[in-house]
């Protein structure tokens, strides 16, 4: 290559005289072009694949208020795409769920944010566990369905689940209010399904004296704080037509407690019998 206006010379060396003599060499000006090397693109492994911060929800409304009411909000999209990280990471987070949430997976029930962060049956049970998500959609403004994909080792048996999570969820606050779970078991063979089925039934029964505690003592605060309320509004006032007799207002408050209390041990006692039962 040629530079544009330079004369190039290149030594020459006379045999005789060993005098190196400078002899012209060129003098053409050359044009100059530029090259620019492209480098191939290498995409990184957060393109490349796919997470719940930007798989598309199906069916999504962003479409949350008009002029009379509003009918969903950011917060469902934001409660989705967590669940689904929840998921991932094989666990639920007691901060999603609203404070009289109820979960249903066919083998056990509860309710409570509390209870709903105790069910962690594949930490507890499946080794080398891998999750993927598969499909995340909105069946309505409230309710959102997230489909997911479990592979692992189930007492030395290889397990490949599908799970089905739908969820209702508060479109104001994004809290859920309700979650079912479901699962498939056709991709694996007769032995391991019944194998996952037995230990699924172990792990609620195991759960059911924790949810029988946490109900206990919300019956317990709930009893505290009636007894709180009773005893503000236990004011004896004085008969203004005998200094001597004194006469209690609101004294139906402990009819209504003991009835709350009779009511309470009622469902305690129904739910440990339907409990029992469904085993």
């Amino acid at each position: 290559m040629f530079l544009r206006g330079v004369s190039c010379r290149v030594p020459v060396v006379n045999a005789q005289s060993s005098v190196v003599a400078a002899r012209p060499f060129c003098t053409v000006a050359c044009r100059t072009r530029r090259f620019h090397k492209l480098l191939p693109l290498q995409a990184s492994a957060d393109v490349e694949q796919k997470t719940e911060s930007v798989r598309p929800i199906e069916n999504l409304d962003s479409s949350y208020c008009d002029d009379f009411e509003c009918t969903s909000s950011p917060a469902v999209e934001q409660t989705v795409r967590a669940l689904a990280k929840d998921l991932e990471q094989l666990k639920y987070t007691a901060g999603r769920f609203d404070r009289d949430c109820v979960y249903d997976d066919g083998f056990r029930q509860c309710s409570g944010p509390v209870g709903v962060a105790r069910q962690q049956w594949v930490k507890a049970s499946v080794k080398n566990p891998e999750v993927s998500i598969k499909h995340m959609q909105m069946i309505d403004k409230s309710t959102a369905q997230v489909d997911w994909r479990l592979n692992g080792e189930l007492n030395g048996k290889a397990v490949d689940i599908s799970y089905t999570v739908e969820v209702t969820i508060n479109v104001l606050t994004g809290r859920i209010t309700a979650l079912k779970e479901s699962w498939d078991l056709t991709k694996c063979d007769a032995a391991t399904a019944l194998v996952a089925s037995g230990s699924r039934v172990a792990y609620a029964a195991k759960k059911a004296s924790e949810d029988v505690g946490d109900g206990l003592k919300k019956i317990g605060e709930t009893i505290d704080e009636s007894f709180s309320t009773f005893d503000d509004s236990n004011n004896m006032t004085q008969d203004p037509n005998d200094p001597t007799k004194y006469f209690q207002e609101g004294g139906n408050n402990q009819d209504y407690i003991n009835f709350a209390l009779f009511v309470a041990v009622m469902y305690l006692v129904f739910q440990g019998f339907s409990l029992t039962a469904s085993l």
